[in-house]
């Protein structure tokens, strides 16, 4: 333990700072980039981020995995209970599948976090502000995702950890502001006409009274609009544009919450996940559902469906849930395709836990499997009926970012990402002179729903690099670009290997991330110069190829490692409504 006594501070809420002592910070995001004035002048130190062993970090992702579905058994009796009903295991696993894990995950990394800060600095303060009527409830596990970020959130979320720890006494103070929730991001999607929204609008209540009650149930397949309503044509059925009932807001009933798990003959982490969990739980699961399931009861949706399939409402729609499990518990066949990057090969990101594949009756992969009926070999639907497009010879270098997760992991993904940010800054700076000033960096989609400040990041490293914030497509941004460079292991590499567009990548953690199964099937790809590990090194290999990415691309070697990954990980389908029909047809004979 250090020995210099500190005043703790968990968030970037400056109200709770203390200016006038030595402070420890948290974490990094306790000190943000854009207010830098404000904390550069304090005697200020950072605690050690938490998660970075990683042979740690995979014993700490499976105990999570095992405590969640003890968890999950527990609760699902618990809201049988409350809501007088007798679902299933399957059916909690359904609509609870998702949100639970990332709970404990998100837990266990506060937990842990504030557990080692005062183990290992002599911690004499901190401050909690006395938020009235605040609840961590949010509406649904959507809102949970993005409360994960929230400053408030979270402040309220580490005083619980430091109040169940039982140090140090906090500082009582009064917020400058009420605080009922917590923010939002608002979406950044392009604007829609008039027009276009009043036809969508017609349809959505036209089309419905000519759906039969046996029709298969088709939502958000990845497919193109086109080739989604092609598909629901070959099963002889109207196309369909189904929306999905919101939760509504409902009032935190404390006194339901307070004995939904039983926290008895647990210490530690576990007490306090179980203990909070009553505290956490989104309302739409509990004093919500009644609402929510009258909703899903008067849905125009078919009533006795041939099968169910989506390739994405599993997650955060909380009517679809709710809708599909009631209907697999009456029998109707529920399949799940693959909706981006991680299935079959990552570690931590939709791994064989996950509810699409442990409550489905099949999952239709991009094209690997795991030997089981379970994992169906599909193709990559994200790219289905698009057309390739190549570089051309005098066009520029494309850098494509992540962005900033969601703060959910079991680690310190935010620590983890500042070092993800000072790589991009040295591939670009390891860059030939030539090729750099025709480097434009696409900055991810999400990056303006996070605080990390990307851009002036960027024009503080270098105020000459040019910056895309996502003004064009990035279809359009390919066009033009001689080559593309992916900075993170991501559906972009899959969807450019599939289309035969050329592209490099690279990420931190080197195949770390990865399974060991699946780290086979990358060694390919850097046998041949198309995954790159370090900055400097993928610098190097993108000036190896400038002048002539096309001969490099196209030599045999590097196709021939291409279409072994893509058999893997990318399949391209020729026919993808046909395939597709014809995969959800077999299984769903097969189901019943």
């Amino acid at each position: 333990m250090t020995q210099a006594a500190r005043f703790l501070v968990t968030t970037a809420l400056e109200e709770t700072w203390a200016f006038d002592r030595p402070v420890l910070f948290l974490g990094e995001w306790a000190r943000l980039h854009h207010r830098r004035e404000a904390w550069r002048g304090i005697d200020a130190v950072v605690a050690a981020p938490v998660g970075m062993d990683l042979v740690q970090r995979r014993r700490d992702f499976e105990s999570l995995q095992a405590l969640a579905d003890r968890l999950l058994q527990e609760l699902a009796a618990s809201l049988n209970t409350e809501h007088r009903t007798r679902h299933s295991e399957r059916y909690w696993r359904i609509v609870l599948g998702h949100w639970l894990p990332r709970y404990l995950s998100l837990a266990f990394n506060r937990y842990r976090a504030v557990e080692c800060a005062l183990a290992e600095h002599h911690v004499v303060g901190t401050a909690v502000l006395e938020f009235k009527d605040y609840t961590l409830a949010t509406r649904d596990s959507l809102s949970f995702l993005w409360a994960s970020n929230d400053k408030v959130w979270n402040h309220v979320f580490y005083a619980r950890a430091l109040q169940h720890l039982g140090e140090p006494e906090p500082e009582r103070r009064m917020p400058a502001r009420q605080a009922s929730g917590y923010a939002m991001p608002e979406a950044t999607a392009r604007p829609k006409s008039d027009l276009r929204g009043r036809v969508v609008s017609f349809a959505r209540n036209l089309l419905p009274g000519l759906r039969r009650e046996t029709d298969a149930f088709i939502l958000n397949t990845h497919l193109s609009r086109f080739n989604e309503a092609l598909l629901q044509l070959s099963l002889m059925q109207v196309p369909q544009l189904w929306s999905s009932p919101q939760p509504v807001d409902a009032v935190v009933d404390a006194g339901r919450r307070e004995h939904l798990i039983d926290v008895s003959g647990t210490d530690g982490f576990e007490r306090f996940a179980r203990a909070l969990l009553c505290e956490v739980l989104p309302t739409c699961y509990l004093e919500g559902y009644p609402a929510l399931h009258a909703a899903v009861e008067d849905l125009p949706w078919p009533a006795r469906p041939k099968f169910i399939y989506t390739a994405s409402s599993f997650d955060v729609d909380e009517g679809f849930k709710l809708w599909t499990a009631s209907k697999v518990t009456q029998g109707t066949p529920y399949f799940a395709g693959q909706h981006g990057a991680g299935y079959g090969s990552h570690l931590y990101m939709q791994t064989k836990y996950v509810p699409e594949l442990t409550a489905s009756d099949a999952f239709l992969t991009w094209g690997w499997t795991d030997g089981t009926l379970q994992t169906v070999p599909a193709f990559i639907f994200n790219a289905a009926g698009l057309k390739p497009r190549r570089s051309i010879r005098e066009g520029g270098l494309l850098l494509v970012e992540a962005s900033m997760l969601n703060q959910i992991t079991h680690w310190d993904n935010y620590h983890e990402f500042g070092l993800y940010q000072e790589e991009q800054f040295r591939f670009a700076a390891a860059l030939p002179e030539h090729i750099r000033r025709q480097l434009t960096v696409r900055l991810h989609g999400s990056h303006r729903k996070f605080e990390w400040a990307d851009v002036q990041r960027w024009q503080d490293r270098d105020p000459e690099i040019v910056i895309d914030t996502g003004s064009e497509t990035i279809g359009r941004q390919m066009e033009r670009s001689r080559l593309i460079v992916y900075a993170y292991d991501s559906t972009g590499i899959l969807e450019c290997l599939s289309l035969n567009i050329p592209v490099l990548c690279f990420w931190r953690d080197g195949l770390n991330h990865l399974s060991e199964e699946s780290q086979i099937h990358y060694r390919r790809l850097i046998d041949v110069g198309i995954l790159v590990q370090g900055p400097d090194a993928v610098a190097e290999r993108v000036a190896e190829v400038w002048d002539n990415v096309g001969k490099w691309w196209d030599s045999p070697e590097v196709q021939e490692a291409r279409a072994a990954f893509c058999d893997q990980f990318a399949r391209s389908s020729p026919h993808p409504v046909r395939d597709l029909k014809t995969l959800l047809e077999t299984l769903s004979r097969r189901a019943k």
